[in-house]
């Protein structure tokens, strides 16, 4: 991590790990791929002239995706840059 990361990671990290997880987890990472794995599958259907699912069902599935997935890249992003931050600071 060289000095502008440093410097940059630091203003990051003074904005707060929430704040982390919901802008570059849920909202970078979770939305695309809530998008891709919910409507992916539906429009599929849609063509094949499948069953569709209904909206409530497709609802809670973009939910669940994009607040889990976005919640697990926020977070392992987080980590990962803090051990980083403090391998410098420390080493």
């Amino acid at each position: 991590m060289d000095d502008n990361e440093k410097h940059t990671w630091e203003q990051i990290r003074a904005r707060g790990h929430g704040r982390f997880v919901v802008q570059h987890g849920i909202l970078r990472w979770g939305i695309p791929f809530g998008l891709v794995v919910t409507f992916g599958p539906a429009f599929y259907d849609l063509l094949a002239h499948s069953v569709t699912p209904s909206v409530w069902r497709l609802a809670g599935s973009f939910a669940f995706f994009t607040l889990g997935f976005g919640y697990l890249m926020g977070e392992g992003e987080w980590r990962r840059r803090e051990r980083s931050y403090h391998a410098e600071h420390l080493g």
